[in-house]
């Protein structure tokens, strides 16, 4: 659920900027630097879509009914 509240905030913030210009909104999210969203902040450019580093990500277990930070 996260990743599409980003998602959609960041597609938003396109579409007030640069119109109904698809081309011109897929040019304007590939230039979004420090965005704040619910996984981390986003850096994307026209090789990296997916816009967060791999410190974005941490793998969870859940022990005793608690999320955990696993062991590595």
């Amino acid at each position: 659920g996260g990743h599409v509240y980003d998602a959609l905030y960041m597609i938003a913030d396109a579409i007030e900027k640069k119109g109904a210009d698809r081309k011109a909104i897929r040019d304007h999210l590939e230039t979004i630097r420090d965005f704040k969203g619910t996984a981390g902040v986003f850096n994307l450019s026209p090789t990296d879509h997916t816009g967060l580093t791999k410190e974005a990500f941490e793998m969870l277990t859940v022990k005793n009914g608690a999320f955990l930070i696993a062991p590595k």
